[in-house]
């Protein structure tokens, strides 16, 4: 969530959003739907999971 942009487009801080924690920008105006939970969607170089 980035309080600096969110508020400013008016739909409030989507806490399910830890992009920059899982290492891969998420649009913060993605929806839900599009946006599957973090262990769905593990990214590349994700510090949080590094299952070699």
């Amino acid at each position: 969530p980035r309080p600096d942009r969110a508020p400013a487009y008016g739909y409030p801080q989507q806490p399910a959003q830890p992009a920059p924690a899982y290492g891969y920008p998420q649009p913060v105006n993605a929806a839900p739907e599009q946006n599957p939970a973090p262990e769905f969607r593990m990214p590349p170089m994700g510090p949080q999971f590094v299952r070699s």
